[in-house]
Order: C-alpha cells, then structure tokens, then sequence
C-alpha cells in the first residue's frame, strides 16, 4: 500500500476521497492530532490574553487529496429525517431512499 501511495501525485482533484491520498491513517491521524493541540494552545493563549488582541487562529496541516475549499455536499431535510430514523431504529418513511457512497478502503 505504501509504494501505490507514494506513487500517486500530491494534489489530487478537489472530489477526491482522502483515503485514495498519500497519507495513511496513520498519518491523517497524527495530523489531527496536531491540529488540535495547536487550536488548544491558541484557545489557552486566546482567553488569557486579557484586553490584548487575539494570536490569528492556526491554519490546519495540508493534507493530500484534501480541498478545505471544496464545499461539502448538503443532505435535503428527507434524507436528515431517514439518518435520525435509521439510527434511533424508528420505522422509515418508504418514499425516502439513501444512496450508499462506498470509498472502496
């Protein structure tokens, strides 16, 4: 899995599935992880700053096949009523059905 990986390129297009990307889970795991260690440090920084004005917020590490930019796709209020049904196991409405995306991973 690692040699696929690290042939493919850095950028990929913005629909594309971060699993496809470089980055392992690992990998997409510790970069997490470092995002919110630096949003806790600018949290702590930010509310003992006093009458200071605030450090800018910390940008989140750039992940392969990741488009931050990209808007995400809405669910319409039928397909939200089918989730909350489905996963509170209450009966469905049969005029609504969910398409099920598989990322193949």
């Amino acid at each position: 899995m690692t040699a696929l990986r690290n042939t493919m390129p850095d950028a990929m297009d913005s629909d594309a599935d971060a699993a496809e990307g470089r980055w392992s889970q690992t990998e997409m795991l510790l970069a997490a992880l470092v995002d919110e260690s630096r949003m806790l440090r600018w949290l702590y920084t930010t509310a003992n700053s006093g009458d200071k004005s605030p450090p800018k917020q910390p940008e989140p590490i750039r992940r392969p096949g990741v488009d931050r930019k990209a808007p995400r796709p809405k669910i319409t209020d039928a397909q939200a009523r089918f989730l909350f049904n489905h996963i509170n196991g209450l009966p469905q409405d049969p005029g609504v059905r969910m398409t099920v995306v598989d990322g193949g991973g």
